[in-house]
């Protein structure tokens, strides 16, 4: 059994010694909680959003950063590489805790999420017996001392064992750990078709990155839009009716959700919360599997390249 919590909280501690390169400020007392900016207040970037993409994978993924060409313009990618993909993008990558309490609020993502969530995960026939744990969260706000024992609480972790690390949507530290998520979305739309995961042998995933703006609103818009409508996302998979998965690969592109076509934050502002769009919205743009026993090939899904350029440029080809 892998301890994610454990393998997190490693990379959390070699971070913490390049707080100054991170450009990361940390809160934190003897005996009490954890508490780093890593992109709310702080002017935490590129290097901040990948370490943040690490953490959020327990360490399983190999994420890096590369300046690309989109539509003639350079334009930086992240790209993501995992041979453990089902824990490492989908049991700890995942965005599955709604934080709501006094003073703490936003999407929760990392492996404290499987404490937090056991009943959850334990269904999922995952647990993990570390006794720390890492959470990630995007929000315009670091929680303070107070806020973080509870969320340590449901934990069910000491305080000096509980770290947060914090990034707000609209700072590049978030928009890079955002664009890390091209596997996750891919795993969590075959989730959602009672495919099992385990199958997955490998995974690579790359998403263009969300320019940062003034506005947590607005990035939330773009950097769902840029892994709707520009992500693309190669799997290996073993074990399965070459059919089935021929069928269930057709389903897993954002465009095949009754919801896609317009701007995300479109979509948000007319729904009543982020959790209550559809969730067959939120994958890539397009999916390639190999069969690793006979080596055949499966696509689905494209670029939406005009969709792509008006949510980067504020224009498109269509006439």
């Amino acid at each position: 059994m892998i301890r994610i919590n454990e393998k997190a909280w490693e990379l959390v501690e070699r971070s913490i010694r390049d707080a100054d390169k991170l450009g990361w400020k940390i809160d934190h007392q003897p005996g009490d909680t954890w508490g780093i900016d890593a992109g709310v207040e702080t002017n935490a970037g590129v290097q901040s959003g990948l370490r943040l993409a690490k953490i959020s994978t327990a360490g399983l993924a190999r994420v890096h950063y590369h300046l690309g060409d989109l539509f003639g313009n350079p334009w930086p990618y992240v790209e993501t590489s995992c041979d453990q993909p089902y824990i490492g993008c989908y049991i700890s990558q995942a965005a599955n805790w709604q934080v709501d309490e006094e003073g703490a609020r936003g999407m929760g993502s990392g492996p404290a999420c499987i404490k937090a969530l056991a009943e959850i995960f334990n269904a999922e026939g995952f647990s993990d017996p570390s006794d720390c744990a890492v959470l990630l969260l995007e929000t315009n706000q670091l929680p303070n001392e107070q806020s973080r024992r509870r969320l340590a609480e449901v934990c069910g972790v000491r305080p000096d064992y509980f770290v947060l690390l914090a990034a707000r949507t609209s700072s590049l530290a978030g928009s890079v750990q955002i664009a890390s998520r091209s596997v996750e979305t891919a795993l969590h739309k075959l989730h959602q078709s009672e495919f099992d995961l385990k199958n997955i042998q490998s995974a690579v995933g790359v998403c263009p990155v969300a320019p940062p703006s003034g506005s947590d609103l607005v990035s939330m818009g773009k950097t769902n839009d840029v892994m709707l409508f520009g992500a693309r996302v190669w799997l290996v998979v073993d074990n399965v009716n070459e059919a089935k998965l021929e069928k269930v690969i057709q389903q897993v592109p954002s465009s095949t959700s009754p919801a896609y076509g317009r701007p995300f934050l479109d979509i948000l502002k007319e729904s009543s919360g982020f959790y209550n769009i559809d969730p067959g919205l939120f994958a890539p743009a397009e999916v390639l599997c190999v069969h690793a026993s006979s080596g055949k090939t499966f696509s689905a899904g494209k670029v939406d390249e005009n969709r792509l350029r008006a949510a980067l440029f504020g224009g498109s080809d269509e006439q």
